[in-house]
């Protein structure tokens, strides 16, 4: 299965920073708190949907843990990069 287009992700990651200042690392927060969070930005849309969860997990292991330039996700990874430099 695909993960989310890279499209979908970058705009989670602006979501997040628009909504959620206070958040300037994702890589190492709970996997169920991030989801909570990718629930709240869907609008409920994963709940008893284990198609879109598994999709999101993909883009999630897509993001962190590859380099591929799938879909934009090369792109994801450079907005993930600015939140995270918010931080310092």
């Amino acid at each position: 299965m695909n993960p989310v287009r890279g499209e979908t992700m970058i705009g989670f990651l602006h979501w997040i920073a628009r909504e959620h200042p206070e958040i300037t690392a994702l890589r190492g927060m709970e996997p169920e708190v991030l989801m909570g969070l990718i629930n709240r930005y869907e609008a409920g849309r994963l709940d008893n949907n284990t198609n879109l969860t598994h999709k999101w997990r993909e883009g999630l292991r897509y993001l962190f843990q590859s380099s591929g330039d799938w879909s934009s996700y090369d792109q994801a990874r450079d907005e993930l990069d600015r939140l995270e430099r918010r931080r310092r």
